[in-house]
């Protein structure tokens, strides 16, 4: 049986272990992204963590994580304004899950952009 880490070890290891440790955390949260960005998952369900995992899973499980990228970057050039907003909330989304929080609502934008 292993014993827990104390929190020191990451301290004592250095920073460069300690910021690839960060980067690789980054990475999957951008994958989850844009798995979730290219699901047929919309912000207006407002899914559960478990909806949300289960979406982002079923298409890394169709497309792999270099289609679900290629079909993002087909949405940015074919609809960019659209896919920033969605892409705002698959990252909001897919951190909060990562984080281990539940997924919060997206709030609404009027047309002038303003939060309401």
């Amino acid at each position: 049986m292993n014993a827990p880490v104390h929190p020191t070890v990451f301290r004592d290891m250095g920073i460069g272990i300690a910021q690839r440790l960060l980067k690789d955390r980054s990475r999957l949260v951008v994958i989850m992204a844009d798995a979730l960005f290219v699901s047929a998952m919309q912000p207006s369900q407002h899914p559960t963590t478990r909806e949300i995992c289960t979406a982002a899973a079923d298409e890394l499980g169709k497309r792999g994580v270099a289609g679900c990228a290629a079909a993002v970057a087909g949405e940015f050039g074919d609809h960019p304004l659209e896919a920033i907003d969605r892409m705002r909330w698959a990252l909001r989304v897919a951190a909060d899950c990562r984080n281990g929080r539940r997924p919060r609502i997206s709030r609404e934008r009027d047309v002038e952009g303003v939060v309401t």
